[in-house]
Order: structure tokens, then C-alpha cells, then sequence
């Protein structure tokens, strides 16, 4: 049995030798989602690649929402963000735009979360003037 160099080297795989390394265009998308937030920039990604690069770009905190919002289109990321934070929600209540149902979304809890502590600080408060007078 003649083995070849690779299976002499490395031993015999049931892969072939191009699946032990990764393409090298996916270690630099690779490298690129994850120092998204440092430099958050589309330039010099072939469109091609722009839809792989937004699957991979980290989800909030890690990533701000103050550098993904202007930049990131794609609406498969805004639905992986929507359906990781809700995930029972429908974009057709927002105008089928899954990056416009994220911040409505995200608006309205910020909203009732605001809402319910003035409730709150004003009922403390008003209980307060009643026990002082």
C-alpha cells in the first residue's frame, strides 16, 4: 500500500488535508468581527464576504450598539440579535425590518423600565409626606 506524503506526515484522515486548515478568508473575517468594535469598518470587505463577516460580528455588549447601528445593514444580524433578546418576535409588526423592530423593542423595555421607577420613586415618596405629616 502506497501512502502518500500527507498520510506519511500527518497519519491517515478520513478528511482530506484542505479541511485541517481554515481558508484563509475566514481566519481574516475571523479576525476582523472580532476587532469589530476597535475598528468598525466595511472598507476593504469584498461584498462577497459582508453577509459572512455580519454572522460573525459579536452580538451587544460585546459589540456597542453605538458602532453597529450605523453601520451593519444586514438584516440577518439585527435578527440574530432580535430573536436571541425575543425569541418570539415578528418582524411584520415593524415594518418587516428586523433592525427597526430591535431598537422599538429595545426603546419600549428601556421605557417601561423608566416608567416603573418614577411609579415607584413617587409612590416612596409619597408615602414618605404622609408618615412626616
Amino acid at each position: 500500500m502506497t501512502q502518500t506524503f500527507h498520510e506519511a506526515r500527518f497519519g491517515a484522515s478520513e478528511k482530506p488535508p484542505t479541511e485541517f486548515v481554515a481558508p484563509l478568508s475566514s481566519m481574516c473575517l475571523g479576525a476582523v468581527a472580532e476587532h469589530f468594535a476597535e475598528r468598525p469598518s466595511f472598507a476593504g470587505v469584498p461584498a462577497k464576504f459582508r453577509k459572512r463577516l455580519c454572522e460573525m460580528l459579536p452580538m451587544p455588549p460585546e459589540l456597542p450598539l453605538h458602532v453597529s447601528a450605523p453601520l451593519v445593514s444586514e438584516e440577518d444580524y439585527w435578527k440574530r440579535l432580535c430573536m436571541a433578546k425575543w425569541p418570539s418576535a415578528a418582524s411584520q409588526e415593524h415594518d418587516h425590518s428586523w433592525k427597526v423592530m430591535y431598537f422599538e423593542k429595545l426603546l419600549e423595555e428601556h421605557l417601561e423600565v423608566k416608567i416603573h421607577a418614577t411609579k415607584w420613586q413617587l409612590c416612596v415618596s409619597s408615602k414618605e409626606y404622609f408618615q412626616v405629616v
